[in-house]
């Protein structure tokens, strides 16, 4: 097989594995499930009566990069690999441009973009969360690194992380191409609450941080910037899917209320930096700021917004004015 085998390492997915087997079927695409033999529910049933090819493996700990990532992407029995979780789904754009793997044989690995997905008043839509925008090589948004050669990269075990080492060098897939996280859709918010307490039993710190992709409603709407341009695609199977609304404001405790806070001002302070650094770099910090704002949309100005911030809280006047600076672009569009 010359195209890039799509696998999928899968455990308790019983309630919507078969949804996605056959929408992926529809695309014309036959995954590889990788289905952890811990499995409580009928996933695995589930599969092999639709037919699906299906392996079984045993990770080293609760979460896919232990040992299932490089299992899987072993297995396909193809040069080029995309590792997709349970609940996420390609767009059409990157089936097709995915096709073509001449243009992927200058790195060993591809950074995508990923977009979250949340009702909002009935309304399908995906996070700008500013955390998630890499101005390092050009505007990459919400970048994961999911398409590699097989033997061409170094497996780690590592929560949180896709599986992979990243090279010092990757691609970017162009703008448009992209896939969609269905976690908050198809999982209630104590469900999900749940699975970010069990990362956290592993890393506190990066779980708490990387909290907001999970937990939209416990997180600041305005800073989500929600937006719906470019998921119309995927709203048929999120209406399939879709879970209960179950909520609680109270479901929190104090600690984790201070954790999901400090965490995530500490995540977004270090972007900032990064930030500031690639500017520095390349010496042209209004041009590459001219660039990014029409494809982060409204989320430019809360990146503005936090760079004014942390500098009234520093006494920093040059974070202040790159502050003053991006909103003044965000006004050109």
């Amino acid at each position: 097989m010359n195209e890039p085998r799509i696998f999928i390492p899968t455990r308790d997915s019983g309630k919507w594995i078969s949804e996605f087997l056959d929408a992926y079927r529809r695309a014309g695409v036959e995954p590889l499930y990788v289905v952890d033999v811990r499995s409580c529910d009928r996933t695995l049933s589930i599969l092999r009566d639709k037919g699906a090819e299906v392996v079984e493996f045993r990770p080293s700990a609760d979460f896919a990069e232990a040992g299932m990532v490089e299992f899987g992407a072993r297995r396909a029995g193809t040069r080029w690999v995309l590792r997709l979780d349970d609940d996420e789904f390609p767009s059409q754009a990157l089936l097709h441009w995915m096709k073509d793997t001449a243009k992927l044989a200058g790195y060993a690995a591809w950074s995508i973009s990923r977009r979250e997905l949340s009702w909002r008043n009935d309304a399908l839509v995906y996070s700008q969360w500013p955390t998630r925008i890499d101005i390092a090589d050009g505007v990459h948004f919400n970048g994961q690194l999911r398409l590699w050669e097989a033997s061409g990269v170094s497996y780690i075990e590592k929560i949180h992380s896709c599986g992979i080492e990243p090279p010092s060098k990757f691609g970017r897939a162009p703008a448009g191409i992209c896939f969609a996280h269905f976690n908050n859709l198809l999982r209630s918010l104590p469900e999900r609450l749940e699975k970010v307490r069990t990362y956290a039993a592993w890393d506190q710190s990066l779980a708490w941080r990387l909290a907001d992709e999970s937990l939209p409603e416990l997180t600041d709407s305005a800073l989500h910037s929600f937006n719906s341009e470019g998921v119309e695609e995927f709203e048929a199977l999120a209406l399939r899917t879709r879970a209960s609304d179950a909520f609680s404001d109270g479901c929190l405790t104090l600690e984790e209320q201070r954790l999901l806070a400090v965490e995530s001002q500490r995540w977004m302070g270090e972007v900032i930096r990064a930030a500031q650094g690639t500017v520095a770099r390349h010496r042209a910090e209004t041009a590459a700021f001219r660039a990014a704002v029409p494809l982060l949309g409204p989320a430019i100005r809360v990146i503005a917004e936090c760079y004014c911030t942390a500098g009234r809280l520093s006494g920093s006047t040059a974070l202040q004015s790159r502050g003053a600076a991006l909103w003044n672009l965000s006004r050109e569009r």
